[in-house]
């Protein structure tokens, strides 16, 4: 073991800071994960993997894949635990040199309960589904049924206990996602069992340790009681499920989020969930959840990180946009937000002749179908995978200090930004918006006081004496070229004409300048 390794030495995967930045570390490294999520069902067949992922997942070069394990595949019959699928599943990540991040579809996926076994979903007096206002059953287990919530947790805890014996020393699952968008969905409440009348009861002692008060439901929350009450019973339980997992496995675990859309009428979201409103109860509810990640198919890629960084220090996007504005949000996010997993739904997809969208479904999601056109993403989500894979010790080194600049193009009238170095300053110019191509972003490293590198696309770049100086700058060297294992290995040496203008189109380039002034 190196030094580098010792001063991150756990057993586990975890996280740790580094400059300040809550980092990833499997196998005693930070690790950025640079992920694609899987379709729901692809995990499901050993044969269907091989035949129909695999090879599309590498030429994406993700160094992690976000998988499901399915509690209906692992307890087909009530007590007998069969991880077979598991158990392909990890070898298959081995053989193809990739992690696994596991998202763990048991009581609850998008709000329903579709993966829970048959035994389950044919009792339910000992497994009551919700209800609507109108007493109608919605097709999801009410957070409110211990016995549920204990079967979760028996099946979960040997989910665990398999990791721990089989995989600790390899680490190739390097986490875990419980459930996946829980809440409850067409309606604001579970009406079920007259829950209704619990609003009138003192708030459980976690939530008056929360609000440094006490009082009833509806005293304390308003016209919002019934959507609080509700996110209490689900980050209950699955705090509950979680932590008699990390008994026996301890690596990190988080939950995932269904985005409040407009009008943000809980039910047309799935209520009860860790939305960004309800993010820092669920926190003090859950304090065994090492994060709330978002799900991000929305514009407003920045607003959310920022609101979901407001409540918690580690950002995590397991599931994201498959069309070209997923790129400038990599290459932005990793570095302003410091994003330690991002994730584009459906990896397998992005080299597919055409997009097939499920127009139906993306309604019912309310997602807009231009974030599953992948039509032209995957060579260049490929591309930056690489780059960022390849120089990921840089970024890591230099996330959390002032030598590391991100920049994006976010409107129209964004022209460009101005980045101060210790002895110049550098122009960024945006391109125009064109379409089938990604909106200008990347970001600058300054390694030396006279030495940067620019890592970007559809941007050009001046270099500028720094304001109030009477010298001029000069480039001592303009290398094209890339990083291998973290070194940098140059290519072509850019002089003459290529000097008036360091350009990148729409490719993603990483160039290395020194400069000096004269």
């Amino acid at each position: 073991m190196n030094r580098g390794e010792e001063k991150f030495m756990n057993n586990k995967p975890h996280f740790k800071k580094v400059n300040g930045i809550s980092t990833l570390i499997v196998n005693n490294k930070p690790f950025l994960s640079l992920s694609g999520e899987l379709h729901n069902s692809s995990a499901s067949s050993k044969e269907y993997m091989e035949s129909n992922v695999w090879e599309n997942v590498n030429k994406t070069n993700v160094n992690t894949v976000v998988a499901p394990v399915y509690w209906e595949l692992v307890e087909k019959e009530e007590g007998i635990y069969d991880f077979s699928s598991l158990d392909y599943l990890i070898n298959q990540a081995r053989e193809n040199n990739k992690k696994i991040i596991l998202i763990w579809f048991g009581l609850w996926k998008n709000g329903l309960s579709t993966y829970i076994p048959k035994w389950m979903k044919k009792n339910q007096t000992d497994y009551p589904f919700v209800k609507n206002e109108k007493g109608e059953s919605l097709y999801t287990v009410t957070p409110l049924s211990s016995k549920a919530i204990e079967k979760d947790s028996l099946a979960f805890t040997e989910l665990m206990k398999y990791l721990n014996k089989e995989d600790a020393e390899d680490q190739t699952v390097i986490m875990v996602q419980v459930e996946n968008e829980v809440g409850i969905l067409g309606s604001d409440f579970d009406y079920g069992n007259e829950n209704i009348k619990l609003l009138d009861n003192e708030v459980p002692e976690e939530v008056s340790k929360y609000l440094d008060k006490t009082g009833t439901w509806e005293e304390r929350f308003n016209e919002e009681a019934k959507e609080y009450f509700m996110a209490y019973h689900y980050a209950k339980a699955i705090n509950y499920i979680v932590k008699n997992g990390k008994a026996h496995y301890d690596i990190p675990f988080f939950v995932n989020v269904w985005l409040e859309k407009y009008p943000s009428r809980p039910g047309d979201y799935p209520t009860g969930g860790p939305t960004a409103k309800m993010g820092p109860f669920w926190k003090a509810i859950a304090p065994d959840i090492d994060a709330i990640a978002p799900d991000i198919y929305v514009p407003n890629f920045n607003e959310v990180c920022e609101q979901y960084l407001s409540f918690q220090d580690v950002l995590l996007v397991p599931e994201t946009r498959q069309d070209l504005e997923t790129i400038s949000n990599l290459l932005y996010g990793l570095i302003k937000y410091n994003i330690n997993c991002f994730s584009p739904f459906g990896i397998e997809d992005f080299f597919k002749e055409e997009s097939e969208k499920d127009e139906r479904t993306l309604a019912t999601l309310a997602i807009d179908s231009d974030a599953f056109d992948y039509t032209n993403t995957g060579e260049l989500l490929s591309d930056a995978y690489k780059i960022l894979s390849q120089m990921s010790d840089y970024i890591i080194e230099y996330r959390g200090t002032d030598k590391i600049h991100p920049f994006i193009k976010e409107k129209e009238s964004d022209r460009g930004e101005l980045v101060e170095l210790e002895n110049c300053e550098v122009k960024v110019n945006f391109n125009k918006f064109r379409d089938n191509e990604v909106k200008s972003s990347g970001f600058i490293i300054e390694t030396d006081e006279n030495e940067f590198y620019v890592v970007g696309i559809n941007i050009n770049v001046e270099l500028l004496s720094p304001y109030g100086s009477d010298k001029k700058i000069g480039l001592l060297d303009f290398e094209e070229g890339e990083f291998i294992d973290n070194k940098w290995v140059r290519n072509r040496v850019l002089n003459g004409d290529e000097r008036y203008h360091i350009t990148i189109n729409n490719e993603i380039k990483v160039f290395r300048i020194e400069y000096h002034s004269y």
